[in-house]
């Protein structure tokens, strides 16, 4: 996607200067897979709404391996862009590190990704349950604290009265 800029950032970087050798390409794609527009750690977090600690974490987590430059500063492609809006997707809607692993790595091979799906599917589906008990839980416990009776049960002032009283 060359010459693709979000709000003017990015630059242009050459596979080759990113130590990706030279393949056989079809004269009409040769030059949009060997110019590549990339952004610094700094412009994927600004678009992405994420923090640098979080992307270098992911990192770690061997979640996204973005190129390097000569002097060590990551450049991310669109491809790894994508990767990480996933990821940072996933993650608020509160789906765990390796449980995105688990879904970013499942096949997606020419049953147009079916085993992913199901697996994403099913990994945000119990994470809604989750926050179905969740918010159960906190309705039960607001309608507590709206009796009163949440005061009584942990040791509020109506306790407290009656010990200062004995």
């Amino acid at each position: 996607m060359r010459g693709s800029h979000v709000g003017g950032l990015g630059s242009e970087v050459s596979l080759l200067e990113l130590g990706i050798g030279k393949a056989s390409f079809p004269p009409d794609l040769e030059d949009d897979l060997t110019k590549q527009t990339y952004l610094v750690i700094s412009e994927v977090c600004l678009l992405l709404g994420l923090t640098p600690r979080a992307v270098r974490y992911y990192e770690q987590r061997e979640l996204i391996w973005p190129g390097r430059d000569k002097h060590g500063v990551r450049r991310f492609t669109d491809l790894e862009r994508r990767r990480l809006a996933d990821i940072a997707r996933f993650r608020r809607a509160g789906v765990c590190i390796e449980d995105i692993r688990a879904i970013l790595e499942a096949p997606q091979d020419s049953d147009g990704g079916a085993e992913r799906t199901a697996l994403a599917t099913a990994k945000l589906e119990a994470q809604r349950a989750a926050l179905a008990r969740r918010q159960l839980e906190t309705e039960r416990l607001l309608a507590e604290v709206a009796a009163g009776s949440l005061m009584r049960k942990i040791g509020g002032p109506a306790v407290r009265l009656k010990l200062a009283i004995a």
